[in-house]
């Protein structure tokens, strides 16, 4: 059975080798990647996966930002080139995990009436000192995750791999199958948007622009950052940044509380990845 991950990457080249070695050792096997204008040679680092055909590379020159075709694309190469029976399709900071199983590869086998799995997405808080690396330091969520709008944090899915679907922007859907048979209890994603203030607006201000520059899609697209840029241009700063970046004091108040929960569990496979 052959799962394959989708990713969309722009810089944030350390993040990438570290969300590919994850995934590839965690039972992925195979990545489609996507990079979109990055300027830190990130193809040079890419070079040994590609190698060991681990991994198929894809430039996009594009200053605009079409993620439903660019994703749909790479779904079209794991379905038709790779032989994918599922694909799963993540961002940089989006690292997969099975919520009963050793091994993520093991929650997709024996699934014969399953064609979409969802996955809940969970938010990282980052503490207000964290030094490199970003997961030794971020094993803090809260209980329910929220976007940076109030609403509750939309999931992402993972499916079996055919012909003519079409992954919706934010790959929190898909369609194209005649009949959709969910199952939703089987994965999760750790999620770290916010791992350095710096990064953050870098992120907010870099997405904007590419949205800025896509006239033909919709509005209601990329709302978060769209929304974020905004606030970012009229106040000088970005309110999901204050309430996300916290002191020690306010980490430990938060546990006590309730509102803060331990989750380490990226932090421990990473451990054993840099041991090996």
């Amino acid at each position: 059975m052959a799962l394959i991950q989708t990713l969309l990457t722009r810089n944030e080249c350390d993040l990438v080798l570290q969300n590919i070695r994850f995934h590839l050792e965690s039972g992925v096997d195979h990545i489609v990647l996507t990079d979109h204008l990055s300027t830190n040679g990130l193809r040079d680092h890419l070079t040994p996966f590609i190698k060991q055909g681990a991994l198929t590379y894809i430039r996009q020159e594009s200053h605009g930002f079409d993620q439903s075709k660019w994703v749909t694309h790479m779904a079209n190469i794991a379905h038709n080139e790779l032989g994918a029976r599922w694909v799963i399709h993540t961002d940089n900071d989006e690292f997969w995990v099975a919520t009963n199983a050793k091994s993520l590869k093991s929650a997709f086998r024996r699934r014969p009436f399953t064609n979409v799995l969802t996955a809940k997405r969970h938010n990282f808080i980052c503490p207000e000192s964290n030094p490199n690396p970003f997961w030794e330091n971020m094993i803090y969520r809260r209980p329910q995750s929220f976007n940076s709008i109030g609403n509750p944090l939309p999931g992402k899915i993972a499916h079996k791999s055919a012909a003519d679907l079409t992954i919706d922007a934010g790959n929190h859907d898909v369609t194209g199958f005649r009949k959709k048979r969910i199952r939703p209890d089987l994965l999760e994603v750790l999620h770290f948007p916010l791992r350095t203030k710096k990064q953050f607006t870098q992120k907010v201000a870099q997405g904007a622009a590419a949205l800025n520059q896509s006239p033909d899609i919709p509005m209601g697209i990329g709302i978060t950052w769209r929304r974020q840029f905004s606030e970012l241009s009229n106040t000088g700063g970005i309110s999901y940044i204050d309430e996300n970046i916290l002191s020690a004091g306010q980490i430990r108040q938060g546990l006590s509380e309730g509102s803060l929960i331990t989750d380490t569990r990226l932090r421990d496979q990473m451990r054993l990845l840099n041991a090996a």
